[in-house]
């Protein structure tokens, strides 16, 4: 640095022109004030930023609410439905009425079945006394059968008769036999012929074939049997018990 005859320096303009660099740093430091200003100002902005933020909560919480009110619109539209379901439980109450309508309905159709049984077994009851009628009819059918065996016994009398008949036919076989003599019977008109008649009459034959054991026994021309007439019977065979 130049120094003048005085001693001075001449470094003053420099100091000034420090000064004024001071001043610059004076600015710079406004400068830097701005800057912390800018700064605070930047914290503003943070700060509006955080309240922005809570804003932003706010309008979520407000969609909460928003959420909170359509559920609190749910809730009314479940009174409602519940209202719904309170009308639907006094139907279900009208409807087991009905049930219980239904049952006494039921009783009264189970007591005509139990009319319908009784009208069923008066039909039995009906049908029972045409059976006994049925039965009486196979009583009086019995009788009948009974007829029929008295009429039996009329065809064991012809069938006695029948062997009065037999006898005849026997008596013809007597008839046939004659004496060998000449291998010829003899004519019916000989002495030979009277004579197998006489022996036949002996033998307790009659003349009309009728065998003699059977007229020992009771029997007539018809051939009923004496042992039938004796027990009541009528010509007609009917048993004297049965009368």
């Amino acid at each position: 640095m130049a120094i003048d005859g005085k001693g001075n320096s001449k470094n003053s303009d420099d100091d000034d022109g420090k000064r004024e660099h001071s001043d610059d740093n004076e600015g710079k430091r406004e400068h830097s004030d701005d800057n912390e200003g800018k700064r605070e100002h930047s914290d503003d902005n943070e700060g509006k930023r955080e309240h922005s933020d809570d804003n932003e909560g706010k309008r979520e919480h407000s969609d909460d609410n928003e959420g909170k009110r359509e559920h609190s619109d749910d809730n009314e539209g479940k009174r409602e439905h519940s209202d719904d379901n309170e009308g639907k439980r006094e139907h279900s109450d009208d409807n087991e009425g009905k049930r219980e309508h239904s049952d006494d309905n039921e009783g009264k159709r189970e007591h005509s079945d139990d009319n319908e049984g009784k009208r069923e077994h008066s039909d039995d009851n009906e049908g029972k006394r045409e059976h006994s009628d049925d039965n009486e009819g196979k009583r009086e059918h019995s009788d009948d059968n009974e007829g029929k065996r008295e009429h039996s016994d009329d065809n064991e009398g012809k069938r006695e008769h029948s062997d009065d008949n037999e006898g005849k036919r026997e008596h013809s076989d007597d008839n046939e036999t004659c004496p060998l003599i000449t291998n010829q019977c003899p004519p019916r008109t000989s002495s030979l012929h009277l004579s197998s008649l006489l022996q036949t009459w002996k033998s307790g034959v009659l003349v009309e074939g009728t065998r003699g054991r059977a007229q020992e026994e009771g029997h007539n021309r018809k051939g009923t049997r004496g042992r039938a007439q004796e027990e009541g019977h009528k010509r007609k065979g009917t048993r004297g018990r049965a009368q």
